[in-house]
């Protein structure tokens, strides 16, 4: 019975009528209206410039940033959004593993208790919150 209906569809295929009219071009029309209304349909230029460009002058609309953004590095696996948040705490753990450093540095030199060597150790512990936090945002 399958092989019987299967048939059947194949001599049903529905096919277009010859004197049917072609659908909008979308692309064309889009292309049209942003033309029209890329300065507020002329009203937003000085008067005197309608109409004094020479064809072909104007460039061409080129793929939006937002597009690229959003574009998966086959490298990574990650959308150029989440490369730059990478990008931007592992800077933040490179500078705060310097500050750290520094901290250390001086905290070996200066034994003594005081109100400087306090304040240092509360940075130094902002410091190694703020990486751990870093750490875990890019998990």
């Amino acid at each position: 019975p399958a092989k019987q209906i299967f048939a059947e569809l194949k001599d049903h295929a529905p096919k277009r009528p010859p004197d049917l009219k072609s659908g909008r071009d979308l692309v064309r029309e889009k292309a049209d209206l942003q033309d029209f209304f890329h300065f507020c349909g002329g009203r937003a230029l000085p008067r005197g410039a309608m109409g004094h460009v020479p064809e072909g002058e104007l460039p061409k609309a080129e793929p939006s940033h937002r597009a690229m953004r959003n574009s998966t590095n086959p490298d990574s696996g990650m959308t150029g959004e989440q490369q730059e948040i990478f990008q931007d705490l592992m800077r933040s753990v490179k500078e705060k593993q310097e500050r750290l450093a520094i901290i250390e540095a001086e905290e070996a030199t200066d034994i003594a208790p005081s109100k400087a060597k306090t304040a240092r150790n509360k940075e130094a512990l902002e410091l190694r919150n703020g990486i751990e936090r870093c750490l875990q945002d890019i998990n």
